[in-house]
């Protein structure tokens, strides 16, 4: 005698009616009359549909583990990325700290010069004022002579020498970030200040400069 599907839950089932016409289905417990889209059980079938069904169950895990090794390999190269960014922005932190200290300390040490003295160095030889002056902080006291401002908007004065010769011109263009803005100056008063001294050209320049209080 031969065997049908039940529509319910795919059990085998024998194809012996009772009276009513009826199956009954020793799995599910359904009732259900034979029809001929419920096709005859085949016994060798259900291995091959079990394996099939096996089959697609390893392959989405195996998706949704590969899915899942995805997002953790990704997330760990975007904290990876986050962390080596933040180390460089603390270097770099560190690093400009650490210039902006060296160069405080360097404004501190500035040896004193008037600017007499600065006048007739570069006058008597202006390599050998290079080689003293340039390119190092130097401390200035001396009386304003003028007070401008050149084309690029940056506030100077020039001070008092006491005769010919190139002035010197001290600029307040400081990029520190701990310095003061220009201070409003007049002719005629005497200041003390630190700058960089940048040689000589034409007269001799003095930049990022800042008033001793």
């Amino acid at each position: 005698m031969s065997r049908l599907h039940c529509p319910h839950c795919r059990a085998s089932v024998l194809n012996n009616p009772n009276e009513n016409g009826f199956l009954l289905c020793p799995e599910c417990g359904q009732r259900f009359r034979p029809r001929a889209d419920y096709d005859d059980f085949d016994d060798e079938a259900a291995p091959r549909r079990r394996r099939s069904s096996n089959a697609t169950t390893w392959l989405i895990v195996g998706l949704v583990g590969g899915l899942l090794a995805l997002v953790i390999v990704c997330g760990g190269g975007v904290w990876f990325l986050a962390r080596t960014v933040s180390r460089a922005a603390s270097e770099v932190r560190e690093a400009l700290e650490a210039a902006a200290t060296e160069e405080r300390a360097a404004r501190e040490k500035a040896a004193p010069v008037t600017p007499e003295e600065l006048v007739r160095a570069y006058v008597a030889d202006e390599a050998a004022a290079d080689r003293k002056y340039q390119g190092k902080y130097v401390r200035l006291t001396g009386v304003v002579a003028q007070v401008g401002t050149d084309p690029d908007g940056v506030e100077f004065i020039t001070l008092q020498t006491g005769g010919a010769g190139p002035r010197v011109e001290c600029y307040f263009d400081s990029d520190e970030v701990d310095v003061p803005p220009a201070p409003k100056l007049q002719r005629g008063q005497q200041v003390t200040l630190t700058g960089h001294c940048a040689g000589k050209d034409g007269n001799i320049h003095i930049r990022s400069c800042e008033l001793v209080k």
